[in-house]
C-alpha cells in the first residue's frame, strides 16, 4: 500500500489530498510536472477566493441598497469569504516562513 492510499483510507476528510513525491516510482521530470500542477491549483484556489470575496461584497452592497436579498445568505457568504481569506493568508504565512528557514540554512 502506498502512502497516498494509506492517507486517504485514514479519514474521509483526506480525500483529494495531494502529496507530491510520495507516489511510488516518481521521477525527477515527473516531480516538476507535479510541482507545476500544484502551483496551477494554488492559483486556481486564489481565483476561487477572489470570486467568493466578490460575491460576498455584491450581496452586501445589494443589502445596503435595500434590495430584496436574504440576510442569512448574505452573512453566510461574508463568513465563508472571511474564512477562505484567512486560510489563504495562513497558508501564505507558512510558505514564507518555510522559505525563510530554507534561505537561513547553512550550507
Amino acid at each position: 500500500m502506498n502512502v497516498m492510499a494509506a492517507l486517504q483510507s485514514m479519514s474521509p476528510q483526506m480525500q483529494g489530498v495531494s502529496a507530491p513525491g510520495l507516489e511510488s516510482g516518481l521521477k525527477v521530470g515527473d516531480q516538476n510536472k507535479t510541482d507545476n500542477a500544484l502551483f496551477e491549483q494554488a492559483l486556481g484556489r486564489l481565483e476561487q477566493v477572489d470570486e467568493s470575496q466578490a460575491t460576498a461584497n455584491s450581496l452586501l452592497a445589494d443589502l445596503a441598497a435595500g434590495k430584496n436579498v436574504d440576510l442569512h445568505e448574505t452573512f453566510i457568504a461574508l463568513e465563508q469569504a472571511d474564512i477562505e481569506l484567512r486560510t489563504m493568508v495562513s497558508v501564505r504565512n507558512r510558505v514564507v516562513s518555510a522559505y525563510e528557514q530554507v534561505m537561513n540554512m547553512a550550507l
